[in-house]
């Protein structure tokens, strides 16, 4: 109703907050985009739903919809990243992990941008192989990948995500087919 009649207010942004914690998120998402584009209250109800304190509480159940992932990018944009970075490093469930990174992997520059910057000093490496694995969609950042440290992790399974992607640039390919062979996994 508040949609229809474009009204917003205390009222209405509790039961957005409730609607997302109730798991109607994709209920609410789908009420948003069936209205015209000036209507304040969609708009309203949209700042509510990629609040980021919202955005973290969706992002911490153990399952979400991929669906409404994908909106909440559309509608949050860059701002979304390091929300949805932190899930693909923070989150215990494999599925929430999964499907962030599907969207994350379409969001642009900006996801490039910070997962270069959050490589730096990053150890836990299940954080560097999903990073790593991430950049392999963005190859404007990846340009910017010295990979090779990460082609000498004490972890296996970093340095089978780090080989493609230095075979990948021609320049590097040669040194890093070289490290490649020798590796002991």
């Amino acid at each position: 109703m508040a949609l229809e009649i474009q009204a917003f207010g205390p009222t209405v942004q509790g039961c957005v907050r409730d609607l997302v914690k109730m798991g109607h998120a994709r209920e609410l998402v789908d009420l948003v985009r069936g209205v015209d584009g000036d209507n304040q209250a969609a708009t309203a109800v949209v700042d509510e739903l990629t609040a980021p304190e919202l955005v973290r509480w969706y992002l911490d159940l153990p399952d979400v919809e991929l669906t409404v992932l994908e909106a909440l990018a559309e509608f949050g944009g860059e701002e979304m990243v390091p929300l949805y970075l932190e899930a693909l490093a923070e989150s215990e469930s494999r599925s929430v992990r999964r499907k962030v990174f599907d969207v994350a992997k379409g969001m642009g520059p900006a996801v490039g941008d910070l997962v270069l910057e959050s490589l730096k000093g990053e150890v836990r490496w299940y954080v560097i192989r999903n990073y790593l694995a991430l950049l392999d969609f963005l190859p404007e950042a990846l340009e910017r990948l010295d990979a090779f440290p990460y082609l000498q992790h004490q972890d296996a399974r970093v340095r089978r995500e780090a080989l493609p992607l230095i075979l990948a640039r021609p320049d590097q390919r040669d040194r890093g087919l070289a490290m490649g062979l020798t590796d002991r996994d």
